[in-house]
């Protein structure tokens, strides 16, 4: 049995192949269901976010998996299989094992140490679980990668000022433009992120207009 990740994340694609690779929870579950139907696969997560879009699988041939994977993510997003295997990062084993941990800890995060991550990665395991596609071996992966997020945010300063993308940007504005008190902020989108620009925003006395992302 083999551990294999792929990444597709900020650091290896933009924004337009990330938000071709945000699948909604149908998809992830279709997603799912077809990688499984590969022989070499046993096991799977997928963790998606905002500036991340990773499968977890525990495998027999990590060859014919990442093959059926890529596959799989062209059909479903419509992005070349080529263009997706030259730019994806892909971990085997122990890489596989320590890139996931480091994602847990929040160190391959836009903003190193933000909060928001590893309530995202709960949230796909139990998503995956759900889905009968996560049993033993990847479930303990990912319990032991939430104690050693645990262990990092106790034993070092990279917790004590909790951050995400949406704080160190308003906060980049402070900088900028000094006190946000009369200026108005237009946060485009409604979801997770855009709610806690929102909040903050709010709390630096902004005016905030919320607008979605389409017509």
């Amino acid at each position: 049995m083999h551990y294999l990740l792929v990444s597709l994340s900020h650091k290896n694609t933009d924004l337009t192949v990330r938000e071709k690779l945000s699948f909604t929870d149908t998809q992830k579950r279709e997603l799912l269901s077809t990688v499984l139907t590969c022989e070499s696969i046993n096991e799977a997560v997928i963790v998606t976010t905002c500036n991340r879009m990773e499968i977890t699988v525990s495998v027999n041939n990590c060859s014919q998996a990442l093959d059926r994977i890529y596959h799989t993510l062209s059909v479903m997003s419509g992005i070349d299989e080529s263009e997706l295997q030259g730019r994806a990062d892909s971990f085997e084993d122990e890489g596989a094992v320590r890139h996931l941990f480091s994602v847990a800890s929040a160190l391959e995060s836009i903003v190193i140490g933000e909060s928001q991550i590893i309530g995202q990665l709960k949230e796909s395991c139990a998503f995956a679980k759900e889905n009968e596609s996560c049993g033993k071996k990847l479930g303990r992966l990912f319990k032991y990668a939430f104690k050693c997020a645990a262990a990092v945010k106790s034993s070092t300063l990279i917790g004590q000022n909790p951050v995400s993308v949406a704080s160190a940007a308003v906060a980049g504005a402070k900088e900028k433009l000094g006190n946000l008190g009369g200026y108005t902020a237009v946060v485009v989108g409604y979801g997770e992120m855009s709610a806690l620009a929102a909040r903050h925003l709010i709390k630096a006395d902004a005016n905030v207009i919320i607008i979605g992302r389409n017509f």
